[in-house]
């Protein structure tokens, strides 16, 4: 009987010291999403933004794609993103520097709704799409985008909007779709 007690305990016994390893190999390894931002620079890689639109509530059967990134100065293609501990963060030149200069913008940044969303507050940074046909600009900005993935490997945020305007005294409304995905320097 004694034999048997000592045995199941010298087994018992590396198996809380493997169960005890793991568990805190896991806890070790847990990074939150605040951390996997301010611990990488961030590259933005695509910038698209999907456009359909329906005239006075008939939706019209086009839709248009815009990638934003191809309509920025080569040399502002590869600006990153530096976002800081404190929720600021600073969009700095990288390689390709611009010939009149660059010069750093800089905002803040958060998390919101248990940290689904993602908001960038940065001056004068409101996005306009001209449409030669309607009376307004189509507007959006960057806030209560949703994170699609966070990883220490990628950063991918979306966000649809209905904007409305008018074309000759007639109510447009816009279903803008923004797909943004940041990838670590």
């Amino acid at each position: 009987m004694k034999f048997q007690s000592r045995f199941k305990l010298l087994l018992l016994v590396p198996c809380i010291a493997v169960l005890l390893f793991i568990q805190a190999c896991g806890e070790e390894d847990a990074i939150s999403k605040k951390e996997i931002l301010v611990n990488n620079d961030w590259n933005m890689t695509e910038f698209e933004v999907e456009i359909s639109v329906s005239l006075a509530g008939v939706p019209l059967p086009t839709k248009e794609t815009l990638d934003l990134i191809a309509e920025l100065d080569e040399c502002d293609r590869d600006d990153l993103f530096d976002f800081m501990e404190d929720n600021t963060f600073i969009v700095k030149p990288n390689l390709n520097l611009c010939v009149d200069g660059d010069d750093e913008d800089e905002g803040n940044w958060f998390f919101s709704e248990n940290e689904t969303k993602f908001n960038l507050e940065i001056d004068d940074l409101e996005f306009e799409i001209g449409v030669d046909e309607l009376d307004d600009d189509l507007e959006f900005n960057l806030n209560d985008l949703k994170i699609d993935q966070l990883t220490s490997s990628s950063f991918k945020l979306s966000k649809s909007d209905d904007v409305t305007t008018t074309y000759n005294g007639v109510e447009v409304t816009a279903k803008l779709s923004v797909n943004l995905t940041l990838k670590p320097e």
